[in-house]
C-alpha cells in the first residue's frame, strides 16, 4: 500500500483473503513488508478488513509544512521512523537537512561563467540558430535554478562540483531550456532547447564524418586480396578512439526528456534523440561491464557515478516512452545487466570531499550490479541471494525492469487453441504470473529497507523513493490487466481519439489477480485527497515528476474500469472481496466533492457503483487540471473529462 503508517503486514501485499481461487500469501519466499496488509486479515470478518483498510489510507502522518522548514531527526515524534535493516542503521542524530541537495546546489552562474560560454557562444554561432540570443546572466541563473528541480528526479548531473563555463555548450542549453521549462518560460525553454539541438546535430555529424574518413583511409590502405583478418583491427581502433563525450549524451537525455512531454511537434525528435542516445551509448562502451566502487578520489567516483546515472537514466526514459505512447524498448534490461548500481543519494549530494566521506562512513558503500539485483527479485527464496542491498535510485531502476520485463512477456506471448483473438486479452501463465507477483512483493521489501523511501509527497527528501511507487503501481496494473497498455493514442495529442480509445478499451474480466492493482490504484489516488485536493493540485503536483501523472491517469483508468464491470453484476452477485475494495474506494471518494452517498450505506447497485467510476476519473482531472508543466498532460486531461461526460450520459 506504500504508506509510511501502514503496520498492517508482515507479507507485501497478502491478499489471501481476496482469493477465492488460490492462496496469495506464499509463505514460502521470505519477506518483511511494511507495505501492506497483515496475513492476520485473512482471518478477519470482511467488515473488520474494510476498516483497517480504510485507516490506512486515513490516519494523520503527514508533517505539518512548517515542520519541514527546521527538519528534525529521523526519530523524532512528527514522522514515525520506518522499521530498517541492520546494514542502513544511522546515527539518530543526523537529520535530514544534512543531505538535502537543495543545501548543496546554489545554482549561481559567476560572472567568469558567463563570460566564458559568451565567448564559446561566438565560436559556434556559425551552429547556433540566426535569431538565437543569450539570454543574461542572472536569466541563466534562473534557468539553472529551475533545472535543479528537474535534477532532483533525473540526478546525473553533479552541479555543485560542476563550473558552468567549463561545459559543453550544448549541455549548458540544454539545462537552461528545461529550467525554463520549469519555470514556465515556455518561448525561452523552445529558443534554448533548438540552440542545443543544433550544437548536438554538429557534434554527431562531425563524429559521423570522422568515422567515415576512418572508414574510407582503411579501405584506401587495405588489399581486396589479401587482407587479412588482422588487418581489420586498425579500423575498429580509429572509429573507437572518440567516442561522443557523455557531456554531449547528457545534453540528449535532457532534451530528450524535454521533447517528449511538450510540444507536439517534437515528438518526433524525442524519438530520433532516443534512437541516437541509445546507439551512442552503445557505440561509447557505456554499457560495458566495470569493476566495482574502488577507493578513489571523490572527484574519479563522481565522474564514474555520473556515467553509472547517465545510462540508467536513459533507460527509465526509454521505459516512460514504452509505458506511455506504446513503442518498443530502446534499451533492454539485459544490455545495462553488468552496470554497477547507483549509491546512495546521501553519497552523490555531498557538495565536498569531506561530507562524501562522512556519508560514506555513515552508509557504506553498496556492491552488486543491476543484474544481481534484479536476479535477487526473480529467483526462487531458497537460492536468493540477500546479502545485495541498493539505494532509491536503484529502486527506481530495478522497478522499471520489471516493468519492462512484464510487459515484454505479454508481447511475446503466443497461446495457440487459447480462444483469444485479441493478443491483449491473453492471460499470463499461472507460474509467470506469480513469478512477477513475488518479484513485485520482494521489491516492495527492498523498497521499504531503503533509507530514502518516502511516500510523503511534501517531505523535503529526494523524491527518487516517492517516484518508484508510481511505477510500481503501473507494475501491478501492467501484470492484471494488459490492455491498458495499448492504443491509448496519446502521441496523438488529440483529446477526442484518446477519449474514443479509453472508451474502446475492454472491461477487465473478475479475477482475484485484479484485486492488488484496485487497491494499489485506490491508494495512489488517495495521497492527494489525504492533503487537499485544491492544497495538493495548486501547490504540490507542479514539483511531482512526469511519472506520477502517467500512473494517475492509468490508476483512474484502471478503477474506473474495474468498478464498470462490478457495476454490470447485481449486488448479490458481488463476490465479498470486491465489497471490500468497493468499500475503500467509497471511502475515499466520499472526502472529496465527486460523490456524496448516504454515509454507511453498503449496498452497491449498479447505478451507484458506476457514479463512482465516473467520480474516479472526475477526481483525476481536478487534481491535474491546473498542474502540469508539460504539454502532453493536456490532452489527456481533456480526455478523460470528455470519457467521464460520457459515462454520466
Amino acid at each position: 500500500m506504500l504508506w509510511d503508517s501502514f503496520q498492517l503486514q508482515p507479507n507485501p501485499f497478502d491478499l489471501s483473503f481476496f482469493s477465492p481461487e488460490y492462496s496469495m500469501s506464499f509463505p514460502t519466499f521470505d519477506t518483511a513488508p511494511s507495505l501492506s496488509l497483515t496475513s492476520s486479515l485473512s482471518t478477519t470478518p470482511n467488515s473488520d478488513i474494510s476498516n483497517r483498510t480504510e485507516e490506512s489510507i486515513w490516519k494523520d502522518d503527514l508533517p505539518c509544512a512548517s515542520a519541514l522548514l527546521n527538519p528534525r531527526p529521523l526519530n523524532g515524534p512528527t514522522v514515525r521512523p520506518r522499521p530498517r535493516g541492520p546494514n542502513t542503521a544511522t546515527d539518530n542524530s543526523q537529520t535530514i537537512a544534512s543531505w538535502l541537495p537543495c543545501s548543496r546546489n546554489p545554482c549561481y552562474m559567476t560572472s567568469q561563467d558567463y563570460d566564458e560560454i559568451s565567448l564559446s557562444v561566438r565560436e559556434h554561432a556559425a551552429n547556433l540558430p540566426l535569431d538565437f540570443q543569450l539570454p543574461s546572466k542572472h536569466t541563466m541563473s534562473r534557468y539553472i535554478e529551475g533545472y535543479s528541480s528537474f535534477n532532483l528526479h533525473q540526478p546525473f548531473l553533479h552541479l555543485s562540483t560542476t563550473r558552468f563555463g567549463q561545459m559543453p555548450l550544448e549541455l549548458v542549453f540544454a539545462i537552461a531550456a528545461m529550467g525554463a521549462q520549469y519555470r514556465f518560460e515556455a518561448e525561452s525553454a523552445l529558443s534554448l532547447y533548438y540552440a542545443a539541438k543544433s550544437i548536438i546535430d554538429a557534434r554527431l555529424d562531425k563524429t559521423a564524418a570522422a568515422v567515415a574518413e576512418a572508414a574510407h583511409n582503411f579501405a584506401v590502405r587495405a588489399r581486396p586480396a589479401t587482407c587479412s583478418q588482422g588487418m581489420a583491427h586498425p579500423a575498429v581502433t580509429s572509429t573507437n578512439e572518440a567516442p561522443l563525450a557523455i557531456e554531449t549524451i547528457q545534453a540528449m537525455i535532457i532534451c530528450m526528456s524535454l521533447c517528449s512531454w511538450e510540444y507536439k511537434n517534437l515528438l518526433p525528435d524525442a524519438f530520433r534523440l532516443a534512437e541516437q542516445v541509445a546507439l551512442y551509448l552503445r557505440q561509447g562502451g557505456f554499457l560495458s561491464s566495470e569493476e566495482a566502487p574502488g577507493d578513489g578520489t571523490w572527484q574519479q567516483w563522481i565522474k564514474s557515478e555520473g556515467r553509472r546515472r547517465t545510462v540508467f537514466i536513459a533507460f527509465i526514459l526509454f521505459n516512460l516512452h514504452t509505458i506511455f505512447y506504446d513503442v518498443p524498448p530502446r534499451l533492454m534490461a539485459r544490455e545495462i545487466w553488468s552496470i554497477q548500481m547507483p549509491q546512495h543519494e546521501a553519497h552523490w549530494w555531498a557538495s565536498t570531499a569531506s561530507e562524501w566521506e562522512e556519508a560514506r562512513r555513515r552508509h557504506p558503500p553498496l556492491s552488486g550490479t543491476f543484474g544481481d539485483y534484479y536476479l535477487d527479485l526473480i529467483i526462487p527464496s531458497e537460492s536468493r541471494n540477500t546479502s545485495h542491498r541498493t539505494s532509491a535510485f536503484g529502486n527506481l531502476v530495478s522497478i522499471h525492469g520489471l516493468v519492462q520485463q512484464i510487459q515484454l512477456t505479454r508481447d511475446s506471448l503466443v497461446h495457440l487453441g487459447s480462444g483469444c483473438t485479441n493478443p491483449d486479452e491473453i492471460p499470463l501463465p499461472e507460474d509467470v504470473y506469480l513469478k512477477f507477483r513475488r518479484a513485485l512483493c520482494r521489491w516492495d521489501t527492498g523498497w521499504a529497507s531503503s533509507r530514502d523511501s518516502t511516500t510523503q509527497p511534501i517531505a523535503q527528501m529526494a523524491p527518487l523513493g516517492f517516484n518508484a511507487t508510481a511505477v510500481f503501481r503501473i507494475a501491478w496494473i501492467r501484470l492484471a490487466f494488459s490492455s491498458m497498455a495499448s492504443s491509448r493514442h496519446f502521441s496523438s495529442r488529440d483529446p477526442a481519439a484518446i477519449a474514443a480509445a479509453f472508451e474502446k478499451c475492454p472491461l477487465p474480466e473478475r479475477s482475484p489477480r485484479l484485486y492488488s492493482a484496485v487497491l494499489q490504484s485506490a491508494h495512489a489516488l488517495s495521497i492527494p485527497v489525504r492533503m487537499g485536493i485544491k492544497y495538493a493540485s495548486k501547490t504540490q503536483i507542479f514539483s511531482w515528476s512526469i511519472i506520477h501523472s502517467i500512473a494517475s491517469l492509468e490508476c483512474a483508468l484502471f478503477l474506473s474500469r474495474w468498478l464498470q464491470r462490478a457495476s454490470c453484476l447485481e449486488s448479490g452477485c458481488l463476490r465479498d472481496e470486491e465489497r471490500v475494495l468497493i468499500r475503500v474506494v467509497a471511502r475515499m471518494l466520499k472526502e472529496t466533492p465527486f460523490y456524496k452517498p448516504a454515509v454507511g450505506d453498503d449496498e452497491w447497485n449498479g447505478e451507484t457503483i458506476r457514479h463512482m467510476a465516473c467520480s474516479v476519473l472526475r477526481l483525476f482531472t481536478e487534481l491535474f487540471r491546473e498542474s502540469h508543466l508539460f504539454d502532453a498532460v493536456g490532452p489527456c486531461i481533456e480526455a478523460v473529462d470528455r470519457y467521464a461526460s460520457t459515462l454520466e450520459c
